[in-house]
């Protein structure tokens, strides 16, 4: 059991939200402060600059008063409903408790004079070494339970931060209660070696999961498209089609009198179905010599 700092009744929430595609993670900036800011258990493979597939933040667990089992026992719910999903987990359990009270101002009050040492009687005092202490034995009571539920340690980041990251204002009671906290998050790493499509782009990348085998893509795992006409070379019954003309279906240019001669070329759009047509779409002029019979108006 964690040390029961204020003594209050334990307010805690869970709640879970997910995110697809995101790159470094907020927990990141954790590992690099030399003093409060430890890293206590860390998987072997460094995850904190990846790619995810999802995040899921939860809500914190409220420290005020210990641990609640129940909230926790929610998270690992959470983890256990990818156990068979072959999905590669990681997940972050960081310690935070309240301000410190060992400043300088702190000094000054802490003098040796009869009023102050009255005065300090009814005056919390928290300092970094608590501090310390405290965000530790959170997070590892969390790690505890999760491990005691069988959340592989391999997989656990476990971090304290002190009071280095206040949660909430300090300007209220609630406040300062409340920034004794642990938050938890799972990183939902892409499995990088499913290519179902076989196209020699990884899923995780491949923003055209269902490419047809055979077909030439792009290193977005899409169906090249050489006239960027938004039809693929593999259905494109027109690959040369100039740019900005609108085609159909097939890639093609529209021919709306079909007269073999496409609209963005054709001069005279508008000729009658049948007319023979020049290049440009127009009907074609032509000499017709009539003879008669001499003296007679038969032909």
């Amino acid at each position: 059991m964690v040390k029961n700092i204020l003594n209050k009744k334990l307010l805690v929430s869970m709640f879970a939200f997910s995110v697809s595609l995101s790159a470094g993670v907020y927990d990141n900036t954790y590992t690099l402060s030399k003093d409060v800011n430890k890293t206590i258990s860390k998987p072997s493979d460094k995850f904190m600059n990846g790619d995810f597939e999802e995040i899921i933040r939860f809500k914190m667990l409220d420290f005020s008063n210990g641990m609640n089992n129940k909230a926790v026992d929610n998270i690992i719910k959470k983890i256990k409903s990818y156990d068979k999903s072959n999905k590669k987990l990681n997940v972050t359990v960081i310690g935070h408790t309240q301000e410190t009270t060992d400043d300088a101002n702190e000094v000054t009050i802490d003098s040796k004079t009869y009023a102050n040492k009255i005065q300090n009687l009814f005056r919390n005092s928290y300092d970094t070494n608590e501090s310390k202490e405290d965000s530790k034995n959170f997070a590892l009571s969390v790690q505890k339970r999760m491990l005691d539920n069988n959340i592989s340690k391999n997989i656990i980041t476990v971090e304290y931060r002190g009071d280095k990251d206040l949660g909430f204002s300090d300007a209220t009671t609630e406040g300062i209660e409340r920034s004794n906290r642990v938050m938890v998050t799972i990183y939902v790493s892409f499995d990088t070696k499913v290519d179902n499509d076989k196209d020699a782009v990884f899923d995780y990348k491949d923003d055209c999961l269902d490419t047809p085998i055979g077909v030439r893509v792009d290193q977005k795992g899409c169906a090249v498209d050489s006239d960027l006409d938004g039809v693929a070379n593999y259905k494109d019954k027109c690959p040369n089609t100039p740019q900005e003309v609108d085609v159909t279906e097939n890639g093609c240019p529209f021919d709306s009198d079909n007269d073999g001669v496409y609209d963005h070329a054709d001069i005279c759009p508008d000729t009658p179905t049948g007319t023979k047509v020049d290049m440009r779409g127009c009907a074609l002029k032509s000499t017709l010599k009539i003879l008669f019979k001499v003296g007679s108006d038969k032909i």
